[in-house]
């Protein structure tokens, strides 16, 4: 790491390997931004290239100078320097701390709840910070007997107090099996390579809705957000499930009026919203807009999927004159003919 002594504390940077990951991905935010505002533009809009240019280099500048950031450690208080934050928090505030689900070292205030200050988790890796930190209660070990003692108490689990322990654990390991087959079988196959096609949609419409009665079932053994608190997460299954039925419906669809699809989503999403507060009343707010998330697009792409099974109407052919030919050959020798048409389409091609 790298540190320097002040007159009053420790200074504790980020390590190397952080400043490097930011060098390079500010380097790459920033090429793009340049490159897109140079050559990303069309006849009908000038401006598209640094609208998109502009936010891409102004990430690669941010990239930069987050690299600096420091945090200063006192015998009673601990000091952030960030890009965007000066902010000192006094021990004796402070009433322990926690590792978040984005991965970042939180300071809570007394009572657990308010946080005081967020940190990379960088800095958590630090000897320093770690020895200035030893002597706060780490409210995840909190959280985890909480959690084991909700467990123990919740009689879907079981009968006995052991009982509702071990099927505890044989959620764990169910849960695994799902996450293990969400990326070869659900993505890939459901995704990619959907065939046979009818099995594989209906694998897609089910497979969603087993995490989801998981959840609704077994709340006090299972959360959608991975917590830390000894609960076992379902939300990377929901999340490859819904993500796969979008591949799919986005592979197989191309809208002619993007409203109806844009309508279709906001729907979806307060639809699932609703659905998902009734549901799961107490969940905080995050882990019910995460929830709600998923299954929104679960909803849209199922409904786009279905309207394009139940679409019945005579299929349409339009005229569109060759503006380009570009005549090329397969290996076997076979002729290919790349062409350029002429917009075509009910709304003339836009």
């Amino acid at each position: 790491m790298d540190q320097g002594a002040t007159l009053a504390g420790v200074t504790v940077g980020l390590s190397r390997g952080s400043k490097l990951a930011l060098i390079v991905c500010g380097s790459i935010f920033g090429g793009l931004g340049v490159l897109a505002a140079l050559l990303v533009h069309t006849p009908e809009a000038i401006w598209l290239g640094p609208a998109v240019g502009i936010p891409l280099f102004a990430v690669g500048i941010i990239c930069f100078l987050a690299r600096r950031a420091t945090v200063t450690l006192f015998s009673d208080r601990i000091v952030s320097r960030s890009l965007l934050q000066l902010r000192s928090v006094r021990l004796v505030d402070i009433g322990g701390w926690r590792i978040s689900t984005r991965q970042q070292f939180v300071l809570f205030a007394l009572g657990g709840k308010q946080r005081l200050l967020t940190l990379s988790l960088d800095f958590a890796k630090n000897d320093d910070v770690s020895q200035w930190a030893k002597s706060l209660p780490n409210l995840m070990e909190r959280d985890y007997a909480n959690t084991i003692e909700r467990i123990a108490g919740d009689a879907h689990l079981g009968a006995t107090r052991e009982e509702r322990l071990a099927n505890h654990a044989r959620l764990g390991k169910l849960v695994r099996v799902l996450l293990l087959l969400s990326v070869p079988v659900v993505i890939i196959w459901i995704g990619l390579f959907p065939k046979p096609y009818a099995l594989a949609l209906w694998t897609a419409a089910v497979f969603p809705l087993i995490p989801l009665m998981l959840l609704h079932r077994f709340r006090s053994s299972l959360t959608f957000d991975d917590q830390r608190d000894g609960r076992h997460s379902v939300g990377s299954a929901l999340l490859a499930a819904s993500f796969a039925l979008a591949l799919r419906a986005v592979a197989t669809s191309s809208p002619v009026n993007h409203v109806h699809v844009l309508v279709v989503t906001v729907l979806s999403l307060g639809v699932a919203a609703i659905m998902v507060k009734a549901a799961f009343p107490e969940f905080p707010r995050g882990e019910i807009l995460s929830v709600a998330a998923a299954v929104a697009i679960y909803l849209g792409s199922g409904a786009m999927l279905i309207n394009q099974s139940l679409d019945t109407k005579p299929s349409c052919q339009w005229q569109a004159p060759i503006v380009e030919k570009c005549p090329s050959r397969k290996k076997d020798g076979s002729p290919v003919y790349n062409l350029t048409l002429t917009p075509v389409g009910p709304n003339g091609g836009s």
